[in-house]
C-alpha cells in the first residue's frame, strides 16, 4: 500500500491495525534486497489477544523461534542411508553431478530431521561432519584438497 495511492480504507475497515512504514526496499530472489526508496503502509492483523503489547517488546520469544534439534545418529545408520540410496536410479544429467545421488539425497534428509530446510542447511551440515561421516555418506574424495 503505497501511502501516495491507498488510504488502506478496506484493511482500517476489517480492523488491520497500521504500525508504521516499511523501509522502502522491493523482494528480489525471495529476498528483499533491492532498495527502491518507496515506503509502504505496514497493517498488521492481530492473530491473539495483546497483539499490540507483544509486538514491541524488545525480548526475545522462544515461541517465536524454531530452534535446532540435535540429531543423533551412528555410524552404521549413515551408511545404511547412503546405501537405500544409492539403489535409486540417478535422473540427473552428467553436467549436473557435483554429489553422487546417495549423498545428494541423504544430506538433505539429515539436514531435515535437524528441523532445517533446504540446500544452505544441507551446506552446512556437510561442513559440520567429520571425514568419516562424509565417507560413509558417499561423498566424493576431492584429491586436490585430500579431503572428502
Amino acid at each position: 500500500m503505497r501511502p501516495s495511492a491507498y488510504r488502506g480504507t478496506v484493511y482500517l475497515a476489517a480492523n488491520w491495525i497500521p504500525v508504521g512504514l516499511s523501509q522502502g526496499y522491493a523482494r528480489s530472489n525471495g529476498k528483499y534486497a533491492a532498495k527502491h526508496g518507496e515506503r509502504k503502509r505496514m497493517p498488521v492483523y492481530p492473530l491473539q489477544d495483546g497483539a499490540q503489547e507483544l509486538l514491541p517488546d524488545p525480548r526475545a520469544r522462544p515461541e517465536w523461534s524454531r530452534g535446532a534439534v540435535q540429531v543423533q545418529y551412528e555410524l552404521p545408520e549413515l551408511r545404511s542411508l547412503r546405501e537405500s540410496r544409492d539403489e535409486l536410479e540417478d535422473p540427473r544429467s552428467v553436467r549436473v553431478l557435483r554429489l553422487p545421488l546417495g549423498a545428494a539425497v541423504a544430506l538433505p534428509a539429515l539436514a531435515r530431521l535437524a528441523g532445517h530446510s533446504g540446500g544452505r542447511a544441507a551446506d552446512r551440515l556437510a561442513k559440520a561432519l567429520t571425514q568419516k561421516e562424509l565417507r560413509l555418506l558417499g561423498c566424493r574424495f576431492r584429491r586436490d584438497r585430500g579431503r572428502y
